[in-house]
């Protein structure tokens, strides 16, 4: 059995939360991506087709232009800050893998569970990174 860095453990411990925090984020704002860049094309789509109406005389309101180019906007500005926080946010979990990775810890990500390993990823070397008797 693997144990990890007793001198480490604060450091291991509060990545390990702050990791598994991320893991619940992400979807979040990788879902508010994707409802930015439906809002934008779907708004754009309204938007050229009530130009080509207006181009070949059909009669049609002047508020779904203004509701499309709304949408347009709303879509490209809030997908600009989504798209950043989501950056953010793979950042910070880019940077707590390697510093882990520095110390010999490795997280291993999958859909249903986050592993932790000490040293090297096998079987044996998994470990409990909440559990005191994982550290010497």
């Amino acid at each position: 059995m693997a144990f990890l860095p007793l001198d480490q453990k604060q450091l291991i411990q509060s990545s390990y939360v702050r990791y598994r925090e991320l893991r619940k984020e992400l979807p979040g704002a990788r879902q508010k991506v994707v409802t930015a860049t439906v809002v934008f094309w779907g708004s754009l789509v309204v938007f050229i087709w009530a130009f080509i109406l207006v181009v070949i005389d059909e009669e049609l309101p002047e508020i779904v232009s203004a509701v499309a180019l709304a949408g347009i906007l709303f879509g490209l500005l809030f997908g600009l800050r989504a798209r950043k926080s989501q950056r953010a946010l793979r950042g910070e979990r880019d940077a707590i893998e390697l510093r882990m990775r520095e110390i010999g810890v490795h997280f291993c990500d999958s859909l249903e569970e986050l592993r932790v390993y000490a040293n090297e990823i096998q079987e044996e070397n998994e470990v409990s990174v909440l559990h005191d008797g994982s550290y010497r």
